[in-house]
C-alpha cells in the first residue's frame, strides 16, 4: 500500500540528525558541491561583486545559533538588472554552505527578527537552499504543513535522497516562486473552477452533507478543457457543477499564465483519503461506482482496511449503457448513501451524474476519473518525486502509451493554445458560461413530464423601482437570483423538461441570461407577443387544443415547491391572501389544456384569472411565505427581506461563503475594517470598502461598489451600481444613480457628476469587422519576429515595450453624459522608421482583438476629451477608435485639439476608400522615409 493513500500515516522512525555517519557524508557532498559551483561560478561572481555589494542577513542556524547570510545586492543598472536575471544575488550563499552554517538541502532559512519556534528534532539540522515545503508549493501540492515536510526530509535524509531533492529543484526551478492565489472562481478556457485548497475542497464537500439539496463535484484538467471546448454539453454539466476543483499541473501552468495562480493542485487522487477520513468522522456513507469489473470490489476492500468505520453501502463496475443507467439510480438510491464516487472517464461520468443527479438519492455526487484504478492497484501511480515536480503525466504516458499519446502530447499543446490566446485577450470565453450557480435539473417523468408549462415574461418593471424604461420584470432580483431564473429552477427541480415561454419588448435581455434553457437541462421555447397587456391569445397559437394539463404561470412572480408540485399533480388555482381585497389570484393555475384553448385573444391578466377559475374550481390558497412578486418596489423590497430572514425561497448557493453576518459570493470582496450587520448578502463582483455599514436587512446583487464611509440598510442595491462615499441608505431601492426612498415614496436622481450614485453598468464592445480583424492577425504575424528581437535588445537597455496600456474614452452617453472608457494599447510617444511600425503593433492587437478599428478617430484621455468644445464632444460621441487617423492641417506635437478634432470629424463623414488607401500609403512613407509623426 503507497502512503499517498493514507495522508496521516506516520513516517519512519529515525534518530535526530539520521546518525552521524550520514551527517558527516551529507556534510561532505554539501562542500564537495559547494567547491564545484563556486569554481564555475567564481568569474562572473567576481564581476558581480565588481558592480554590486554584499549585505549578511542575520538567519537562526543550527541549534539556534545566528550567522550571517550573504547575499548580493546589484544596482538598478543595465549591467545589475542582468546579473540579476541569471539569479547571482543568491550566490554568495555558497560562503555559507562552505562554512557550514547552511546546507544544500534543509528546512527553510528563519530571519533572526522572526520567530525562530520550529520542531525541536529539526534543531539538529542547518537551514536549506532547498526544501520540500518549497517545492511542493513550486507545483502546488503542498497539502500537509511546513513541519511536516521538514519532518519529513528528517526521516529520509541522505546523500541519493538530497542529490535527488536538488535534480527536482532544477526541474521546477522555472515555475517561478509561489504567489498570491486569486480569489473566487478562475477561468481557465472555457471552464471556471473553484480555486480552493485540499482543506477548504474537504470543508465544503462537508458542508454539502449538510444541505438539502443534491450536488456534482468535478474535477478539470487540460483534457477536461479541451473536451469542453468543442463540447457544449459537458460545458454546460461543468457550469452547473456546485463545485469545479482544478487538478494536474497543466491547471496549475495554466492559471500562472493568466495571471490567476491556483491556491493547490486538488486532484480527486489525494483529495480522496482525506475524503475517506472525513466521511468515516461523519459516520457518514459511501458507493463506489465505476471502473473495470473487479477494480471497484479492490477499492472497497482498501477502503475498509484504511478506514474500518466509514460505511460502505454499495459497490458496482462502470460496464453499463444508457439503458441500464435508471437501473443502477434507482440502485444507489436504495442504498442510501450519502456520497457517490463515480470513476467513469470524462465526460461520461459528469454526463451521468447530470442527468440522474436528483435519482441518485445522494447528497454529494462526484466524478474522479481514474482513481479507482490507482486505489486498486490496478495502475501504479508515479512515484512521489515525480508527483512533486509536476511531472506524473510523463510516467502516465510512458506507461500506456498508445493510449496516452495523444492526450498529452497534441493535447497539451492544444490547451496551451488556448491559454495563450486567452492570456492576450484574443480568445472570449463560451457565451454558456455567464451564469454558473443555477440549481441541477431533476429527472423526468411522473405529472410534471406530461404537463405542459407556459410562463409569460412580458410584464414590465413597476414604475416605481429605479429601472431603465421597459426592463422586464422577470430580470428582477429575488435573492441570488431573478425572478424569471428561480421559477426555472423550480420547475427544472419539479421534473419539467419542456417550457414555453411567452415575452414581448425587449427580449434580448431575457435571451442573454436564459439561453435556450441548457442551464437546466430543459427545452425551452421562445415565443413572442406583439402586445404585452394582451399576450394571453398566444395560448391558442401555440396549440393546446390537445387533452392534458397545463401549467400557467408568471414569470414576475413566485409560489413555493409544495404550491408548484400541487399545481402539476391536478387542476388547482393558487390564490393568496390580501389583506385588504381578500383573495386574489397569485398568476399561477393549472387547468386541461384544451379548456385553456377557449381563453379569448385579447384579454388581459385579470380577464385570464376569471376564465381559469370557470374552467377550474378548485383553489389552493398559498401559506405566507410561498408567494413572491414585484407588483410594486415596496413589495420588492419586502420580499428579499423574507428571503434575509429565512421565511422564503431562502436559498443559497452551495459555492458561496457562509459568513456570521449572512453570505457572500466567492467572487466578492468584503474589506475586513468594513461592519457588516446580519442579515446581508454580498452577491458576485461586490466590493465593499473599508469603514461602510452595510446591513441589517441589505441585499448587494452584483457588481456593486460600496465606498468608504457609506450607510446602507433595509435596502437591496440593484447590479452594477457605485455608492459613493458617505452616502447613507435606509429603506430604499437602489439602481445606477437613482433611489427610490420606501419611506417617503419618491425618487431621488443623482448628477453623475457628483459622483454619489453612478451606473457601472458596461457598455457594449463594439468587434471590428473579420476583414480587419484578419489583416490584423496576418500584419501581427509577419512582424512578430521583428518585435520580438526589437524587445529584447530594449530589455537589456533597461527600456519598456513600444506600447502602454492606456485608458481612453470611446464615447459618451448622448443622456446622461458619461463618458464610456476603455483600455487600449498606445503609442508611448510619436517615432518615425522602423520603430513607428513596431509601435503600432499593439494596435494592432486592438484591431485583432476587436477594441478598435483600421480607420477612426484619436484615442482620447478623459482630460483630453472634457478639454474639447460642447459641439465637438457631441459629434465624435459615436466615432469608433481608430488606429490610423486622418491628418490634421497642423500635424505635430503642438497641433490644436481643434485642428484633431476636425480631422477625425471629417473622415467620419467623408470616409471613402480612396482616403483610406491615402493614410495606408502616408503610414508607409512616414515608417520608411522617417520625415513625418503622427500621433497614435
Amino acid at each position: 500500500m503507497t502512503t499517498w493513500l493514507n495522508p496521516t500515516a506516520s513516517r519512519p522512525k529515525t534518530e535526530p540528525g539520521a546518525g552521524k555517519r550520514t551527517d558527516r557524508a551529507l556534510r561532505r557532498m554539501d562542500f564537495a558541491l559547494a567547491v564545484l559551483a563556486l569554481l564555475v561560478l567564481a568569474a562572473p561572481l567576481a564581476l558581480g561583486l565588481g558592480v554590486g555589494r554584499l549585505r549578511g542577513l542575520k538567519t537562526v542556524g543550527r541549534h539556534g545559533h545566528l550567522f550571517q547570510r550573504w547575499v548580493l545586492e546589484l544596482p538598478a543598472t543595465l549591467v545589475g538588472r542582468c546579473l540579476r536575471w541569471t539569479g547571482m544575488s543568491a550566490w554568495p550563499v555558497l560562503y555559507n554552505v562552505l562554512a557550514g552554517h547552511m546546507a544544500w538541502v534543509g528546512h527553510r532559512p528563519i530571519p533572526a527578527d522572526l520567530d525562530g519556534d520550529y520542531h525541536p528534532s529539526l534543531a539538529a539540522l542547518r537551514p536549506g537552499l532547498v526544501s520540500i515545503w518549497r517545492l511542493r508549493q513550486r507545483t502546488a501540492v503542498d497539502f500537509d504543513s511546513e513541519i511536516q515536510c521538514d519532518l519529513e526530509y528528517l526521516a529520509q535524509r541522505g546523500c541519493r535522497h538530497d542529490l535527488g531533492l536538488l535534480l527536482r529543484a532544477a526541474l521546477v526551478g522555472w515555475m517561478g516562486a509561489p504567489r498570491a492565489a486569486a480569489r473566487g472562481r478562475v477561468r481557465v478556457g472555457d471552464v471556471s473552477f473553484d480555486n480552493v485548497d485540499m482543506q477548504e475542497a474537504v470543508r465544503l464537500v462537508s458542508d454539502m452533507l449538510d444541505g438539502a439539496t443534491v450536488q456534482q463535484v468535478s474535477f478539470v484538467n487540460p483534457a477536461c478543457v479541451n473536451i469542453a471546448a468543442g463540447d457544449r454539453g459537458y460545458r454546460r454539466i461543468l457550469a452547473r457543477a456546485a463545485l469545479v476543483l482544478p487538478d494536474g499541473i497543466g491547471i496549475k501552468i495554466a492559471a500562472d499564465l493568466i495571471g490567476a495562480p491556483l491556491k493547490q493542485n486538488v486532484n480527486g487522487t489525494d483529495l480522496f483519503p482525506r475524503l475517506c477520513a472525513m466521511l468515516e468522522a461523519r459516520g457518514a456513507s459511501l458507493f463506489l461506482l465505476g471502473g473495470h469489473p473487479g477494480v471497484a470490489d479492490r477499492v472497497a476492500s482498501v477502503v475498509r482496511e484504511k478506514w474500518p468505520r466509514l460505511r460502505l453501502v454499495g459497490v458496482r463496475d462502470g460496464f453499463f449503457g444508457v439503458a441500464q443507467e435508471g437501473e443502477v439510480a434507482a440502485q444507489v438510491r436504495a442504498s442510501g448513501a450519502d456520497v457517490l464516487l463515480v470513476a467513469r472517464g470524462v465526460p461520461m461520468q459528469d454526463v451521468f451524474i447530470d442527468r440522474h443527479l436528483h435519482q441518485l438519492g445522494v447528497k454529494v455526487a462526484m466524478g474522479v476519473g481514474g482513481l479507482f484504478d490507482f486505489v486498486s492497484g490496478r495502475i501504479d501511480r508515479a512515484p512521489a518525486w515525480m508527483r512533486d515536480s509536476g511531472m506524473e503525466w510523463i510516467y502516465r504516458l510512458m506507461q500506456e502509451p498508445q493510449r496516452m499519446w495523444r492526450r498529452y502530447l497534441l493535447g497539451n499543446f492544444t490547451f496551451l493554445g488556448r491559454i495563450a490566446l486567452q492570456r492576450l485577450g484574443l480568445r472570449q470565453p463560451a457565451l454558456d458560461l455567464q451564469h454558473q450557480m443555477a440549481a441541477k435539473p431533476a429527472p423526468a417523468g411522473g405529472a410534471a413530464q406530461s404537463a405542459r408549462v407556459v410562463l409569460f415574461a412580458t410584464a414590465t418593471a413597476p414604475v416605481d423601482v429605479p429601472v431603465p424604461e421597459g426592463f422586464s420584470a422577470a430580470l428582477l432580483p429575488l435573492g441570488c437570483s431573478t425572478f424569471i431564473e428561480r421559477n426555472l429552477d423550480q420547475l427544472a427541480g419539479a421534473g419539467v423538461r419542456r417550457i414555453d415561454l411567452v415575452v414581448s419588448g425587449r427580449p434580448e435581455e431575457l435571451r442573454v441570461r436564459l439561453g435556450g434553457g441548457e442551464r437546466w437541462g430543459i427545452d425551452l421555447r421562445w415565443h413572442l407577443a406583439k402586445d404585452a397587456s394582451k399576450p394571453y391569445g398566444m395560448l391558442k397559437a401555440l396549440g393546446l387544443n390537445q387533452s392534458g394539463r397545463m401549467l400557467v404561470g408568471h414569470a414576475d412572480r413566485c409560489i413555493g415547491t409544495a404550491a408548484l408540485d400541487a399545481l402539476l399533480q391536478r387542476n388547482l388555482i393558487a390564490v393568496r391572501a390580501v389583506d385588504t381585497d381578500g383573495i386574489r389570484w397569485s398568476g399561477w393555475g393549472s387547468a386541461d389544456a384544451a379548456a385553456l384553448a377557449a381563453v379569448p385573444p385579447h384579454c388581459e391578466e385579470g380577464e385570464l384569472g376569471l376564465f381559469a377559475c370557470r374552467v377550474t374550481s378548485a383553489r389552493l390558497l398559498l401559506a405566507p411565505g410561498q408567494f413572491a412578486g414585484a407588483l410594486n418596489a415596496g413589495e420588492l423590497l419586502q420580499v428579499q427581506q423574507d428571503m434575509l430572514a429565512g421565511a422564503s425561497f431562502g436559498a443559497i448557493p452551495a459555492t458561496w461563503i457562509r459568513t456570521a453576518w449572512g453570505a457572500m459570493s466567492p467572487d466578492a470582496y468584503v474589506h475586513p475594517q468594513a461592519r457588516i450587520e446580519g442579515p446581508t448578502w454580498v452577491g458576485p463582483g461586490c466590493f465593499v470598502a473599508a469603514s461602510a455599514r452595510i446591513g441589517p436587512g441589505t441585499i448587494l446583487t452584483q457588481d456593486v461598489a460600496v465606498s468608504a464611509g457609506c450607510s446602507i440598510r433595509h435596502s437591496i442595491v440593484l447590479p452594477h451600481t457605485f455608492v459613493g462615499h458617505g452616502l447613507a441608505l435606509d429603506q430604499a431601492v437602489v439602481h445606477a444613480n437613482a433611489v427610490q426612498h420606501l419611506r417617503w415614496g419618491v425618487r431621488t436622481v443623482m448628477p453623475a457628476s457628483e459622483g454619489l450614485l453612478l451606473d457601472l453598468q458596461p457598455a457594449a464592445r463594439p468587434a471590428g469587422s473579420w476583414v480587419g480583424r484578419a489583416l490584423a492577425g496576418l500584419a501581427c504575424l509577419v512582424v512578430l519576429p521583428w518585435l520580438l528581437a526589437d524587445t529584447v535588445l530594449r530589455r537589456m537597455r533597461g527600456l519598456p515595450l513600444r506600447w502602454r496600456e492606456r485608458k481612453v474614452v470611446t464615447g459618451q452617453d448622448r443622456v446622461s453624459g458619461q463618458l464610456r472608457l476603455r483600455t487600449l494599447r498606445c503609442a508611448r510617444s510619436s517615432e518615425s522608421g522602423a520603430g513607428r511600425m513596431l509601435a503600432q503593433y499593439g494596435a494592432c492587437l486592438d484591431v485583432l482583438a476587436g477594441r478598435r478599428s483600421w480607420f477612426g478617430a484619436r484615442p482620447r484621455s478623459a482630460s483630453e476629451w472634457y478639454a474639447l468644445g460642447r459641439d465637438w464632444q457631441l459629434l465624435l460621441a459615436d466615432a469608433p477608435i481608430g488606429c490610423l487617423h486622418a491628418p490634421a492641417w497642423s500635424d505635430g506635437k503642438e497641433e490644436p485639439l481643434e485642428a484633431r478634432a476636425a480631422a477625425d470629424v471629417f473622415f467620419a463623414v467623408q470616409r471613402s476608400a480612396a482616403q483610406a488607401l491615402r493614410l495606408v500609403l502616408a503610414e508607409f512613407r512616414r515608417a520608411g522615409l522617417g520625415n513625418g509623426a503622427v500621433r497614435a
